[in-house]
């Protein structure tokens, strides 16, 4: 066994038995004095707690005398005081004695003062238990003493509470009693509440009944049973101390504690640990000597000389060897590998002197800065000098404590910090950031570490190097931003393809300038005809610049800015600094107010000239540098041809709706002849296609001099409009007739109109600007179409070409109607001369043949009854009707001879007389407006069963207004006298007329003529 095991057991042997004996002797000490000390503050603990659990007991027993008193529940103030007072008197440990009804109002006490106690935790138990409750310690509401509260519930004859018995115990008693116990030295005693404040004390300075504990334990240890507990007082000095509760009643609303300084309490055992104490340092002093001595020779003298050799070889002084000579012992082998060791490095530090010359020369061509750091705490060991031409800093100044940390960027720290325990894992790690030079400037590093190792893996040195990536990242930066942009660009392009509104599409290309280019403000500038420039959209969407500057394009002061100069020049204009340019003067305090410092305006070209401007603002001067400015032209290109195409769109969808309008009121035109309702549908699209909020046709009168309304749309009084009369010498619309041009009033309270109905109406009704259009048709106006805005407008030439086309189809609706009235007048002339017509020849025939006479009006009017009951419409009536007045209209061409023969006529005679159908065929035919009358006098004759004639007809092969008057007329023979017969009776002749059903008649004809006789017959009667 060696000499240093052998020192090692023998201290060993001497101290740990010393060191466990003390330790031993001090626990038992100190137990016992703990156990004794437990006794004794039990003891004065309980001695305190019985006291106060026999007063519990005696109050509980004069509440229940009390409750038997008569006096005390008759509610007299007087008498009931009275006997509460007495009994305070003569048991002082009562601070106050209450009767309190259930409402909690203190009606009678032992003080005069009296409260409400409605909201103690001690009468909400004993009005809830209704039974004797211990209401814990309090400061009393009336008496402003600490008192522990006693209370008792006095039950009526249905077992409800009709009063509360409360007695305020005063806890003087409590001073007196601690103040007489017998305490140990330095001991104090405490009666404490559950909150912790003291309601009685003795032995501690001061007074603190009222107050806090002083102990910064106290009372939140105590449990079911008492133990010995520690503490540290006000002035920090350690307490123990036992807690007991006054009685089972009292747990938990009050405790007394005995407490006593530490110090004090075990010193005994304190006394008993400092003598083992000293013993064992005496033990191990005597050991350490012996040790001492004995080793002095062996150890120290040999250790000495290892010792000095070890300090030179860490100085660099490897050429020194220890002296020592060899031997088997630790310290002989020791002395020969320190020995060797030396040799080693001797030759090792040859070499290193040799590859340190080389590595000088390579790093100060190097633009890599090498280091080496420690593995254990990573500090530096070594820097190259070349750190200076590239960073400024001396290989001296970057080995300073937190050098490097107070030059890295604040946003970079966090990822170049270098985990010790992650790099030795991993053996290299990498990392770029920004890097403050000694010059100030920003660079980007890039480092890199790895831990060099020895044969077993063990770290021996980390090397590191940083190199200047400031180049690459600023390309790569440069790249990132272009991509970045062209995507976008890129993206918008989709969006602005995609088919949508002006407004939407400029919107669009806004918001891409100010998410892309992180501008602070973007909006379109629309060039409109009078030279102002409209706000076609912007982003943010609710930024207020654009609409409360006013830019106009043309050559006037507010035409001097960059937006105005784009579009009338139709080349970019950029302001690097608003405040300096004097041309910004106009907008400059504008811009200020939002933070705008630099602008630009780039124009939207439609071929060569300039349709809207994209106008652009940041916050940072001279943002709109060179490089920028071909992005955003291209972007400006892009939402030119987006917004060309779009307006393109527009203006296609507007004609069409336009000629949709046209349409719609042409086919109302031609396919009704009401020109109401003509007037109607013209009204629905001018309100709709003008956007207009009511409009109205006026049409002029025969004499020239008054308009008057033919119809309106969009009034809050269309009554009102619809009575309106205007004088062409008064009113916006007679200027119209006058001027034969369209009349606009932009503004009504500005116009010279007299005091009138209409100008009333006007008002009334809310408008602010009125457009009058002549409707002009072959050269006459027939009236005039008004619109209305109740909001100010300012149209374009567009809409006022659609004005005047509608009106034009107004004036062709009016005209129309009135050619159609004037032509539906003279066919109604004609038609009536038409029938007057035929009833003279009808009367004509009557003449010829006087036997007759009559006979054509009563089949005309019978034969129209029947066939309004066979289902004929009103037209085929009026056909119907002129066949049956010219039925025998072919008799016109049969000889008198024949036809007003008194007798038989003979075979030859009768083939004449059947002729006459054709003769009436022959003579009505050419003329076209009676060949839809033909039916009667060319097939009257013919008969059901195929044997009529002329052309021998049978079935339904004859025409139904035929069949009809076939009947009529065999009926109107048969009920007529003739010269060689009468009359047949009605009956005699329906039943013939019956009679002939299927052969000579159509059965339904029959059937409804039968019916149709009937009725006359039951209506005459």
């Amino acid at each position: 066994m060696s000499l240093r095991a052998r020192l090692l057991i023998l201290v060993l042997a001497v101290v740990i038995p010393s060191v466990g004996v003390m330790q031993w002797q001090a626990w038992e000490v100190r137990r016992n004095a703990e156990k004794a000390l437990q006794q004794e503050l039990l003891r004065i603990a309980k001695g305190v707690a019985v006291h106060q659990a026999q007063i519990v007991s005696s109050t509980r027993s004069l509440f229940s005398a009390l409750a038997l008193l008569p006096e005390v529940w008759e509610h007299d103030p007087i008498v009931c005081q009275r006997i509460l007072s007495s009994l305070k008197e003569a048991n002082p440990i009562y601070a106050n004695l209450v009767v309190v009804d259930p409402n909690g109002d203190a009606w009678c006490g032992a003080v005069p003062e009296l409260a409400n106690y409605a909201d103690r935790d001690w009468f909400k138990a004993a009005l809830e238990t209704k039974s004797f409750v211990v209401g814990g310690y309090v400061f009393g509401r009336v008496t402003r003493q600490p008192l522990m509260v006693l209370a008792q519930a006095v039950l009526d004859e249905q077992n409800k509470v009709k009063a509360i018995l409360s007695a305020g115990v005063d806890l003087a008693w409590l001073e007196e009693q601690l103040q007489g116990l017998s305490l140990p030295q330095g001991a104090a005693v405490f009666v404490i509440d559950p909150a912790g404040l003291v309601l009685a004390q003795s032995g501690w300075p001061g007074d603190l009944v009222g107050s806090p504990c002083p102990l910064t334990r106290m009372g939140h240890e105590v449990g079911e049973e008492p133990v010995l507990l520690t503490a540290s007082g006000p002035d920090g000095e350690s307490w123990v101390y036992v807690a007991v509760p006054f009685s089972q009643d009292l747990r938990g609303i009050a405790h007394v504690l005995v407490a006593l300084p530490a110090k004090i309490a075990f010193a005994p055992a304190r006394a008993a640990f400092l003598w083992a104490t000293i013993l064992v340092l005496a033990v191990i002093l005597g050991a350490g000597i012996l040790a001492w001595v004995w080793a002095r020779q062996l150890i120290r003298v040999p250790v000495t000389r290892l010792t000095a050799l070890a300090e030179r070889l860490g100085r660099g002084e490897f050429w020194v060897r220890s002296g020592v000579a060899p031997s088997r012992t630790e310290l002989g082998r020791l002395a020969q590998a320190l020995d060797q060791t030396a040799q080693s490095l001797e030759e090792l530090e040859e070499k290193r002197l040799s590859l340190e010359h080389s590595l000088a020369q390579f790093v100060q061509v190097s633009p890599v800065i090498l280091y080496t750091l420690r593995p254990d705490d990573l500090r530096p060991i070594w820097i190259s000098p070349n750190i200076r031409e590239i960073l400024g800093y001396t290989p001296e100044e970057a080995q300073e404590p937190g050098w490097w940390q107070s030059h890295v960027h604040p946003e970079d720290l966090e990822k170049a910090q270098v985990n010790r325990a992650e790099l030795l894992a991993a053996g290299r790690t990498v990392a770029e950031y920004r890097f403050r030079t000694k010059e100030g400037k920003w660079i980007w590093l890039r480092h890199e570490l790895r831990v060099v190792r020895d044969k077993e893996g063990k770290p021996l040195v980390i090397v590191g190097a940083w190199s200047d990536i400031t180049e690459r990242k600023e390309s790569e930066e440069k790249i990132a931003e272009q991509l970045q942009i062209i995507s976008a660009l890129y993206a918008s392009a989709q969006r602005l393809v995609a088919p949508a509104d002006l407004q939407t599409l400029a919107q669009e290309v806004c918001r891409t300038c100010v998410e892309v280019f992180g501008l602070q403000l973007a909006w379109i500038g629309w060039a409109e005809e009078d030279g102002n420039v409209r706000v076609l959209g912007q982003y943010p969407v609710e930024h207020p610049y654009p609409r409360m500057i006013r830019v106009r394009w043309d050559d006037t002061a507010e035409g001097q800015g960059p937006t105005g100069r784009a579009i009338r020049e139709g080349m970019p204009h950029v302001t690097a600094d608003i405040l300096g340019d004097p041309r910004y003067a106009e907008w400059r305090e504008a811009a200020r107010a939002y933070g705008f410092r630099s602008s630009a305006a780039f124009p939207l070209l439609r071929g060569e000239r300039a349709f809207a401007s994209l106008n652009l603002y940041s916050s940072q001067p001279g943002f709109f540098r060179e490089e920028k400015l071909s992005l955003f032209q291209a972007l400006a290109n892009l939402a030119a041809g987006a917004l060309e195409k779009a307006r393109l769109l527009t203006v296609l969808e507007r004609r069409l709706r336009e000629i949709q309008a046209l349409r719609h009121i042409d086919l109302a035109i031609t396919g009704s002849l009401d020109p109401r309702l003509t007037l109607r549908i013209l009204l629905e699209e001018v309100t709709q296609q003008l956007q207009v909020d009511a409009a109205a046709v006026f049409l002029l009168d025969p004499g020239g001099t008054v308009l008057r309304c033919a119809g309106a749309r969009g009034f809050r009084n269309p009554e009102a409009i619809e009575r309106m009369e205007l004088g062409v010498a008064t009113s916006i619309a007679g200027r119209a007739v006058t001027e034969r041009k369209v009349v606009a009033v932009p503004d009504i309270s500005r116009a010279e109109l007299p005091p009138s109905p209409s100008r009333d109406l006007l008002f009334s009704e809310g408008f602010t600007t009125v457009y009058a259009a002549p409707m002009i048709a072959k050269g006459r106006v027939l009236g005039v179409l008004e619109t209305f805005h109740r909001e100010p407008r300012k149209e374009n030439s567009d809409w006022f070409a659609l004005l005047e086309a509608l009106a034009s189809q107004a004036a062709i609706a009016v005209d129309n109607a009135r050619l159609f009235a004037d032509l539906e007048g003279a066919n109604l002339e004609l038609r009536l001369a038409y029938d007057a017509t035929i009833e003279a020849m009808a009367r004509a025939l009557e003449f010829r043949d006087l036997e007759t006479e009559g006979h054509s009006q009563r089949v005309t009017e019978l034969t129209l009854k029947l066939a309004r009951r066979m289902g004929m419409t009103e037209e085929e009536l009026v056909h119907v009707r002129r066949g049956a007045l010219l039925h025998d209209i072919g008799k016109l061409a049969i000889p008198d001879s024949i036809l007003l023969k008194p007798g038989k006529l003979t075979e030859e005679e009768w083939a004449i007389m059947k002729k006459h159908p054709e003769y009436a065929y022959t003579m009505l035919y050419p003329i076209r407006y009676l060949r839809p009358a033909l039916d009667i006098p060319y097939s009257h004759h013919e008969r059901w069963d195929g044997k009529g004639y002329p052309r021998g007809l049978k079935g339904e092969e004859i025409p139904l207004a035929a069949r009809i008057f076939a009947v009529v007329d065999a009926w109107d023979a048969m009920r007529s006298d003739r010269p060689y017969r009468k009359a047949l009776p009605v009956e005699e002749a329906l039943a013939e007329i019956r009679k002939g059903a299927g052969t000579q008649f159509d059965p339904k004809v029959v059937d409804v003529f039968l019916a149709l006789i009937r009725e006359e017959m039951a209506g005459s009667e």
